[in-house]
């Protein structure tokens, strides 16, 4: 009933129906924490959501629901672009939950966060532990250009090219696709003595000339 009320975009309704059932210790009382948060979430009332992940985690600690909270929480910021909350809550979660289930997805989405805000350092570090401690994960090749973004911001030409390399060797086809084999001629021409803005400027007319 929650769910009609809710596709129906009658979300006090989907709420109230909801907040009957919350506080009964069982896994239909779980359930319906975990919806009402989701109803939050498509109100636009985040602060609420992560009230009810944080009731979860909170009252259910080191159960594989109070996991999914606690990442959760991170990935309702993360999409509501408030990346500075969502960072906080994935690292929280990381430091939870070590070699969690969602441990590779947190640390890529707090580095993004990172990356979005401006801290670079911590965006390398969370970035490279992933790639190191999770090679197959999903979230590698996403890892690997905001590293290759992060060292070229930071002007360490050669830790970008040497990621920018190995982008291209083993991604071929996403890198071939999102121009980073031209990145690499850009960053070769940088490291070997050519000014920044002269490689930057070939790089852009070859990507418009490929866009063409």
């Amino acid at each position: 009933c929650s769910e009609i009320y809710t596709d129906c975009r009658d979300y006090d309704k989907a709420v109230s129906i909801l907040s009957a059932w919350t506080e009964e210790d069982s896994p239909f009382g779980i359930r319906c924490i975990l919806a009402s948060a989701e109803v939050y979430v498509k109100k636009g009332e985040l602060d609420k959501a992560d009230a009810a992940y944080n009731k979860i985690t909170s009252r259910y600690a080191g159960t594989e629901n109070a996991e999914y909270a606690a990442y959760r929480s991170g990935e309702i910021y993360y999409a509501a672009q408030k990346y500075s909350q969502a960072q906080e809550r994935f690292t929280k979660y990381i430091y939870d939950y070590v070699d969690g289930k969602y441990a590779d997805a947190a640390y890529y989405f707090s580095g993004d966060c990172n990356m979005k805000t401006g801290q670079l350092d911590r965006a390398i570090m969370q970035n490279t532990t992933l790639v190191s401690k999770y090679p197959e994960s999903i979230y590698s090749y996403g890892a690997y250009k905001n590293l290759l973004q992060a060292y070229y911001a930071q002007e360490n030409y050669r830790e970008a090219l040497s990621t920018a390399r190995l982008l291209v060797r083993d991604y071929r086809e996403q890198a071939a696709s999102e121009g980073i084999g031209q990145k690499v001629v850009e960053l070769e021409r940088i490291v070997s003595g050519t000014d920044r803005r002269v490689a930057e400027k070939h790089y852009k007319e070859q990507q418009k000339e490929i866009a063409r």
